[in-house]
C-alpha cells in the first residue's frame, strides 16, 4: 500500500457514511475529500474499464455497497489496466477478500460497516 493509500484510508476513518445508497455515501465521502483537504481528488473520473468514483492523484477510489464480490473484482481489474492509477481502495460496507495487489498494482479494502460498530 502506498503512502497516499494510506492516508486517504486515514482521511475516511471514524467516519459514518450512510450505507444504504451508493450515491448518497459517495456524495458523504466527496465531502472528506474536499473538507480534509486531500488535494488532487476528481469524482466520476473516466478511466480503462469505465468510470471510477474518485482518483486521487494516482489512487483510483470504488464505492460499493452492493453486488457480487465477482462482480466487484472484475471491475477493480479493469480499473487496474489504467496507466494513470498506481493503486486501489475499494470503500464498500461488504465482506470482500482481495489480495494484495490487482494487475500488479496495491490495492486496500476500507470497512465502512467499522465506524457503525
Amino acid at each position: 500500500m502506498t503512502l497516499l493509500m494510506r492516508e486517504i484510508m486515514v482521511a475516511l476513518t471514524g467516519k459514518r457514511f450512510p450505507l444504504e445508497d451508493e450515491k448518497a455515501t459517495q456524495s458523504a465521502i466527496w465531502d472528506v475529500f474536499r473538507f480534509q483537504t486531500v488535494y488532487g481528488a476528481s469524482r466520476e473520473v473516466r478511466v480503462a474499464g469505465g468510470i471510477i468514483d474518485f482518483l486521487i492523484d494516482d489512487v483510483g477510489i470504488e464505492v460499493k455497497i452492493k453486488g457480487q464480490a465477482a462482480s466487484i473484482m472484475r471491475q477493480l481489474r479493469a480499473y487496474a489496466d489504467e496507466p494513470a492509477i498506481s493503486g486501489l481502495i475499494l470503500v464498500t460496507s461488504k465482506p470482500v477478500a482481495l489480495g494484495p495487489t490487482i494487475g500488479g498494482k496495491p490495492v486496500a479494502v476500507f470497512d465502512m460497516a467499522r465506524a457503525w460498530l
